[in-house]
């Protein structure tokens, strides 16, 4: 089953981070990531198990209130993220 990736600026924008944020996460492997030529794509589980809930494709209102992205940064900052991408 092929894995569906996000962007640093997508994730960022979800968990009310900064891009560069999200880039250190995957580059010190706190958040299930990968560098693909300039890119850095996280996995959209990774995103989804931060946030506790699917993330919906329908709609580009992904960013919940300003709580959940308090948790959510707190959480990828605690190393409870997920591990590394394969």
């Amino acid at each position: 089953m092929k894995q569906q990736m996000l962007r640093a600026a997508e994730v960022a924008r979800i968990l009310g981070l900064h891009a560069r944020t999200v880039v250190r996460l995957v580059e010190s492997k706190k958040l299930e990531g990968a560098r693909v030529g300039g890119l850095t794509l996280v996995r959209r589980t990774a995103v989804e198990r931060i946030l506790g809930k699917s993330l919906d494709t329908s709609s580009d209102h992904n960013r919940g209130p300003t709580g959940s992205s308090l948790q959510a940064s707190s959480a990828v900052k605690s190393g409870k993220a997920g591990g590394t991408c394969q």
